[in-house]
Parts: C-alpha cells; structure tokens; sequence
C-alpha cells in the first residue's frame, strides 16, 4: 500500500506538473520569483504524501501483518467473516488509522492547488507572449 501511494504521485504525477511549470517558465508566465514558489510547493506535496504513509499507510501495513500472522491472510482482507463477525477493515483503531490519511491528503492537496492555480492565473500571460 505505501509503495503504490508514494510511487505513482511522485514519480508520475509532480514530474509532470513540474513540466507545466517549465512550460509556463519558458513561454514568460513564470519569472523566477514564481519558481521559487514552485520549489517550496512541490516540498510541500512531497511531504504531504509522506504524511500519508507515516500517519496511516505504514501503521496499516503493520497491523496487516499482524493480524494475518495472527488470523489469516482471508481476514487482512474482509469486511465481514464468514461467521458474521466484523473483519479487519471493521476494526474502529483501523477505521481511524485510516481517517488520519486525510491529513496527508490535505496537505499535498494545497500544495497541487497553488501550483494549478497559479499556472491557471499566469496561463493567459504566457499565451500572449508567445503570440
């Protein structure tokens, strides 16, 4: 789970609204000051996705484990039992574990937001320059 959370945003997702910001760079919507802002901004989503796996992905997997070392691996992944009894994803420490996610998740939204933003706001200025 930690893996597929931090792999494909950081590696797929930052590059690419980086490219934008280069784009915007080069066609003069950016100056150097909105650069600066860019590189603290993509800290911030980096570190908001790091929240989610240190907050709640990491202790997810922990208790996964656990759990399947001590009921089974059919158990890590039920709703229900087959006798009826709540499963693991039911259990209220887990169902906390994973609304602290959000907090991550909020993070690195703001820092997606400013930088979207802001290649919205300057998009028409870079447009008239390459005009």
């Amino acid at each position: 789970m930690a893996h597929a959370h931090l792999a494909f945003p950081l590696a797929f997702g930052l590059p690419t609204m980086l490219m934008w910001v280069v784009m915007m760079y080069l066609t003069g919507g950016f100056n150097d000051k909105h650069l600066k802002w860019m590189r603290y901004l993509s800290i911030i989503i980096g570190i908001g996705f790091y929240l989610q796996v240190l907050i709640s992905l990491m202790p997810l997997g922990i208790f996964q484990f656990i759990y399947e070392l001590k009921y089974g691996f059919w158990y890590t992944k039920s709703l229900i039992t087959p006798t009826g009894i709540s499963g693991f994803w039911q259990i209220p420490i887990i169902q906390n574990i994973i609304d602290l996610r959000m907090i991550g998740d909020l993070v690195a939204a703001a820092g997606m937001g400013i930088i979207i933003f802001g290649i919205l706001f300057n998009f028409r200025k870079s447009l008239l320059r390459i005009e």
